[in-house]
């Protein structure tokens, strides 16, 4: 019951020997898609050209958008205004899918 357990110690280079270098390692499949992606960088995220901070500035405006519908819709429901609550809810279902579908559309013509 009392007794001492020993403890085992491997020696460090048994313990980095060679046999286990000999494990082939699985090399992932490299497809071509990578090269059509631009390079992601810390300064290419904080680039403020003119596109891309009015993209930053779409992004955050929709998601700003959809959280304080969701937060206006919640409280109205919870203070018993359930007719508002769903017109809340109506307006912000048809404004996000034509918002996104119309920005899709607009991105697409201006590639073109």
């Amino acid at each position: 019951m009392f007794k001492k357990n020993k403890i085992e110690v491997i020696p460090f280079k048994d313990f980095m020997s060679r046999p286990a270098a000999c494990i082939q390692k699985e090399i992932p499949l490299q497809t071509s898609i990578y090269g059509f992606l631009p390079g992601m960088s810390l300064e290419r995220f904080f680039d403020m050209s003119p596109q891309i901070s009015g993209l930053y500035a779409l992004v955050l405006g929709v998601g700003a958008f959809a959280m304080l519908s969701h937060l206006i819709e919640v409280n109205t429901a919870k203070n018993g205004f359930n007719n508002v609550a769903y017109v809340i809810e109506m307006v912000t279902r048809f404004i996000l899918p034509v918002g996104t579908f119309g920005f899709v559309i607009w991105v697409l013509f201006q590639i073109v």
